[in-house]
């Protein structure tokens, strides 16, 4: 029992950054500013469940979709640095994106949209790759 027990705190422990639920929390708030909240709350737990159906599903099937593809763990590890260190270089040395009219036509988008549950909160914020900051 013992064994197990440390295997969820190391599991939990490792995920945790990457998730980072306590970085999503401003942006799951500005995403639902305008919803009530009952269906923030119904929002919630479609996330949650969502992100744990994507994390359980990954940690079952990943394994065998890298084998299937011939890629070694050490090749992931080695293009996710690359990733990691892009993202950061982009972050570090880009200049912003969106013009007043940009900035106004996403919030209209991300009106019109009103179901945040899948698509951004589980992928890519929380369930996806371990975030970086946005450029």
């Amino acid at each position: 029992m013992r064994v197990f027990f440390d295997f969820m705190v190391g599991t939990i422990a490792a995920l945790f950054p990457v998730v980072d639920p306590i970085g999503a929390v401003p942006i799951f708030l500005v995403l639902t500013s305008g919803v009530p909240a009952s269906l923030r709350s119904r929002y919630a737990l479609n996330i949650a469940r969502n992100v744990m159906v994507l994390l359980i599903g990954t940690l079952l099937v990943g394994g065998s979709v890298l084998r299937f593809f011939g890629v070694s763990l050490a090749v992931v590890r080695i293009a996710g640095g690359i990733v990691v260190f892009h993202a950061a270089w982009k972050a570090m040395n880009s200049d912003p994106k969106l013009t007043d009219v940009g900035s106004q036509e996403a919030v209209q988008r991300i009106d019109q949209h009103k179901d945040i549950a899948f698509m951004p909160m589980t992928i890519p914020l929380l369930g996806g790759r371990g975030r970086s900051p946005s450029p």
